[in-house]
């Protein structure tokens, strides 16, 4: 729920009831960007490193949960006799 809103049902006043999350925000300043004739604003890439270190963090509470907590849940899996959770690789979103 960091990414992506989840609570959205595409009726009625869900943006007022409901904050947009990361990716809602990345958009909006990349549409911002995409628009203009111009170079970014000062502000606009102050906004763009923000989003970049709120990223980081994320990819890193992520690189934990798969690291650390997904073994330790598989381990109590495999004590149930239940099949693992098998974890893919995400690729970087920011260079």
């Amino acid at each position: 729920e960091n990414l992506h809103q989840l609570r959205l049902t595409g009726r009625g006043q869900d943006g007022v009831r409901w904050p947009i999350k990361l990716a809602g925000r990345v958009a909006y300043l990349s549409n911002g960007i995409a628009s203009s004739d111009f170079a970014p604003t000062t502000q606009q890439v102050q906004v763009h490193e923000l989003f970049k270190r709120e990223i980081q963090t994320l990819q890193g509470q992520l690189g934990q949960l798969i690291g650390q907590d997904l073994p330790q849940f598989n381990e109590r899996l495999r004590q149930r006799n239940i099949p693992n959770i098998v974890a893919g690789t995400a690729r970087p979103m920011v260079p």
